[in-house]
């Protein structure tokens, strides 16, 4: 079984951090700050990479898309994404090391930043999927409507 060096070198990076901060023990405060940097990017990336990226993509097409799923769809993501956001941020609440203060604050207000935008895409692609000229089957099948309920009102 060969071993490649590249994932070894990815996984030594990812893992580097965390033995730091085991050995350190994170007394000081520039260690505290580090680990709730770290911890907050972690989480925020996760949740971005597994729910936030198609929420926004979704959200995107939702504008010009003609079919009725993808604005569900789109919904689903952002509300997925919501509900991530408020447990980081009670995940972050309860946390000692991960005061809401410094560099971390940029976490929640990008994850805000993100759902604003989502809203936005959605409530346009819902506008104008309203505004929408009518198809010209639901105009044949209205003229059809027609001539049938004048022929049924011809019967009475």
């Amino acid at each position: 079984m060969k071993i490649n060096s590249k994932s070894i070198l990815k996984l030594t990076v990812l893992f580097l951090p965390f033995l730091l901060l085991l050995f350190s023990s994170c007394n000081t405060e520039e260690g505290k700050e580090f680990a709730s940097f770290f911890i907050g990017f972690v989480v925020f990336l996760v949740g971005t990479i597994i729910v936030g990226i198609p929420g926004i993509v979704l959200s995107a097409i939702s504008i010009s898309s003609p079919q009725k799923s993808v604005p569900i769809l789109a919904i689903v993501f952002t509300a997925l994404y919501l509900i991530f956001f408020l447990i980081m941020m009670s995940v972050f609440g309860q946390s000692p090391a991960a005061n809401l203060d410094g560099s971390i604050m940029i976490f929640p207000v990008i994850n805000v930043a993100i759902v604003i935008m989502n809203s936005v895409f959605i409530y346009m692609g819902f506008k104008s999927r309203r505004n929408q000229p009518v198809s010209k089957a639901d105009e044949r099948s209205q003229l059809l409507d027609d001539i049938l309920n004048e022929e049924d009102k011809d019967l009475i």
